[in-house]
C-alpha cells in the first residue's frame, strides 16, 4: 500500500470516529433536552406570567434553593409610570396564600424596595394579583425581581428543618421532622419520618395550622403587640 493511500486511509478513519462522536454527542444532548421539556410540561411548582392585555408573558419557573438572580435574566418587564406590574399565576394544586417581593439592582447586590402583591383573586384556573412599586424607577435602567411564594406549611406539606432556633422550635411545636445538621444520619431519618407523615395527612394538618395561626389578622394583632410592649419599655 503506497504512503498516500495509508494517510487517506487514516483521516478516513479519523473523520468516521469525528462523525460518530458527533452523533452520539447529539443523541446525548437531546435526549436531556427532552426529559427536562417532560419534567417542565409535568411541573410541581407555580409558574407565574406578566399579564398584560390579557395575554400572559415572561413565564417564571421556581426553584427551591436561593439563587443569584444576576445569572437568570432571560426576560425583560416594562414598567410604566403607575410603577405597576399585573402577574398571574398557575398554582399546579398548591394553596398559595400570599406573594412578596423584592427588587433588586441590575447586579442583584442592593435591595432597592420589598413588599407583597395585592388584589390576589381566583380567576378561572389562575390567580391573578398586582405588585405595586412605592420607591422610584429610573428609566433605561434594569432591575432585578425576585418574587418568594411559601411552599411549607401553607402549601400543605410535611416539613423538615434542622433543630435549630425558631425553625427547629416550630417543627418541634407542630410535630414535624427535625434533625441535627451535623448528622447525616439523622438527616435521612428526618426525610423517612416526613414520607410516613405524608400517608396520614400531615400536610393538610400543617396546612390548617398556617391559616389559624399565621393569616393576615392573626401576625398582625401579634406585631401591634410587640409595638404596645416597646411603647411601654
Amino acid at each position: 500500500m503506497s504512503r498516500t493511500k495509508k494517510i487517506l486511509l487514516t483521516l478516513l478513519a479519523y473523520l468516521t470516529a469525528f462523525i460518530a462522536a458527533v452523533c452520539v454527542s447529539s443523541f446525548v444532548l437531546n435526549q436531556g433536552k427532552v426529559s427536562g421539556e417532560q419534567q417542565r410540561s409535568s411541573a410541581d411548582l407555580p409558574l407565574l406570567y406578566v399579564r398584560t392585555g390579557g395575554e400572559l408573558m415572561n413565564e417564571m419557573h421556581g426553584y427551591t434553593e436561593p439563587v443569584d438572580g444576576g445569572y437568570y435574566r432571560d426576560t425583560l418587564t416594562p414598567v410604566g409610570e403607575s410603577k405597576t406590574i399585573n402577574l398571574s399565576m398557575d398554582t399546579y394544586g398548591h394553596n398559595i396564600s400570599s406573594v412578596s417581593f423584592e427588587l433588586y439592582n441590575d447586579q442583584y447586590t442592593d435591595l432597592i424596595e420589598s413588599g407583597d402583591c395585592t388584589d390576589m383573586e381566583k380567576v378561572n384556573a389562575m390567580v391573578q394579583m398586582q405588585l405595586q412599586f412605592k420607591n422610584t424607577l429610573y428609566s433605561n435602567r434594569e432591575y432585578c425581581l425576585h418574587l418568594n411564594l411559601p411552599m411549607g406549611f401553607g402549601a400543605g406539606c410535611v416539613v423538615v428543618g434542622p433543630n435549630v432556633g425558631n425553625v427547629g422550635s416550630i417543627l418541634n411545636k407542630t410535630g414535624n421532622p427535625i434533625f441535627n445538621p451535623y448528622d447525616i444520619d439523622s438527616i435521612v431519618l428526618a426525610i423517612k419520618k416526613a414520607k410516613e407523615l405524608l400517608s396520614v395527612n400531615k400536610g393538610e394538618e400543617n396546612k390548617m395550622y398556617a391559616q389559624t395561626k399565621w393569616n393576615t389578622s392573626a401576625i398582625s394583632r401579634q406585631l401591634a403587640e410587640v409595638y404596645r410592649c416597646l411603647k411601654n419599655e
